[in-house]
């Protein structure tokens, strides 16, 4: 009966990992649309932040954004840490060498005996648990409160992003410098051909010639 009962909850990690997963999803949203790091095709989730990581400046310069990062990455929830042992604490009354029988009792007295005691201890987890409702959420939501104080509100944060934003500059404005580098060539075809018809005019001059331009 316990081993039946507790194997029902081991489910609850796929459920666990999805309220994780979303929470890597929200922060990798807002880092890939506000924060412009779109760096990676198809890359999303805890995908894209494991990426961004490798992409960080070495060294010191990025150390707290590195950090913060990796701390957000290594962040999980599963039920072993978070609600087995208060299922096992409602368990301990389903201990065999704790339940014992009169010696005349029958089967049908046994198994009226072990299904009251089941329904007791459904009961019992159920109200043990209903405190426990919110709190994966709000595990999420302090592991995300502490990764924003960490890469918006700590000593040094500010540069370290100036820092990797400078890193990664080709990346992240792609279309403003290939913008710039067309309009930059255009000037520079600009400048040449004056400077060929300046050179041509000089020739002319040289030679005596009137040269209309």
């Amino acid at each position: 009966m316990r081993t039946r009962i507790s194997r029902q909850f081991l489910e609850l990690d796929g459920a666990l990992r999805d309220v994780v997963d979303g929470m890597h999803r929200d922060i990798a949203e807002v880092l890939t649309v506000a924060g412009r790091l779109d760096l990676f095709d198809a890359a999303r989730g805890l995908d894209f932040l494991v990426l961004l990581v490798e992409r960080l400046p070495q060294g010191s310069s990025a150390s707290e954004v590195r950090y913060a990062l990796a701390f957000l990455i290594d962040f999980r929830l599963n039920y072993r840490g978070l609600i087995q042992h208060r299922v096992r604490r409602v368990l301990d009354k389903l201990a065999p060498d704790t339940i014992s029988f009169p010696a005349d009792t029958g089967p049908t007295e046994i198994r009226y005996i072990l299904e009251e005691l089941l329904s007791e201890t459904l009961f019992d987890i159920e109200t043990e648990l209903s405190g426990t409702l919110y709190e994966p959420h709000e595990a999420v939501f302090a592991v995300a409160e502490e990764f924003r104080d960490r890469v918006l509100r700590s000593q040094g944060a500010q540069d370290e992003w100036r820092t990797i934003y400078e890193a990664l500059r080709d990346d992240v404005w792609s279309d403003e410098f290939a913008a710039l580098t067309e309009k930059t060539e255009t000037f520079n075809r600009w400048i040449r051909a004056v400077e060929k018809i300046a050179a041509v005019a000089r020739t002319d001059a040289g030679a005596g010639q009137e040269t209309v331009i």
